[in-house]
């Protein structure tokens, strides 16, 4: 669903069952796809949810944005606490200038006690990139893309994230955390406190016309003017 109210509070849902969307061209827009919430304008909490819902992704879009996420896709200013991704999310045969897979949220502001997957499960949470079609691939366990200030508290991530080894891709930026800490002309803070990764990370594209940037936590920085800060230690296994 789509929430355009900036006082809006969720609590207390999940969802569970199989989504796909394929596009045959009639989709030209930016497209922003999760198991609970695709877009919202809320500045409030979104708490404990939980989605089980497998999505998988195919076909040719035009815009920059193809967001698919766990929880939540787009929500520029909200708060997500006790979020928990147990769906896998797939792009197969997919083109996009940017198409992102993110285990919890794709773009917001403060993420507290997220997590994607289950320890000692490796059917849960998984993110995933096939196909022979080329797109830009960012992928992120927790978080993927953002040019603001960013929060992450105690946040875990348990799901693999795999670029299969037929895939082509245009390049590919994968985080265990969080994909890609993007560009930004103001002073711009992203704080990472007590996160950690445990998912494998297997990234083998047969063919990429880009760079692939892989990394436990993130996997690139283009601000010339961000701070990073790791409190109480960052793990990655």
């Amino acid at each position: 669903c789509k929430i355009d109210n900036t006082a809006a509070v969720v609590s207390n849902c999940s969802a569970s069952g199989k989504m796909v969307l394929q596009n045959n061209g009639a989709l030209s827009s930016a497209i922003y796809s999760a198991g609970l919430i695709a877009r919202s304008t809320s500045t409030q909490t979104f708490s404990n949810l939980t989605n089980e819902i497998d999505i998988e992704v195919s076909g040719e879009f035009s815009e920059e944005n193809t967001y698919v996420c766990g929880c939540v896709g787009y929500a520029k200013d909200l708060t997500v606490e006790n979020l928990t991704n147990l769906g896998n999310l797939t792009f197969k045969d997919i083109v996009s200038p940017r198409a992102c897979l993110c285990g919890v949220t794709g773009y917001t502001k403060v993420y507290k006690n997220c997590v994607n997957g289950v320890k000692g499960d490796a059917t849960k949470g998984c993110l995933k990139y096939e196909g022979t079609k080329e797109a830009s691939f960012w992928a992120g366990g927790i978080g993927g893309v953002s040019d603001a200030t960013r929060t992450l508290t105690n946040c875990v991530n348990y799901g693999s994230i795999i670029v299969t080894e037929n895939a082509s891709a245009a390049g590919v930026i994968v985080g265990g955390i969080y994909a890609n800490c993007q560009w930004s002309n103001n002073k711009v803070i992203y704080t990472f406190d007590g996160c950690a990764n445990h998912g494998e990370l297997s990234i083998k594209p047969a063919s990429t016309s880009g760079n692939v940037k892989v990394g436990g936590g993130w996997a690139q920085t283009t601000g010339t003017y961000d701070t990073f800060k790791i409190l109480n230690g960052f793990t990655n296994t």
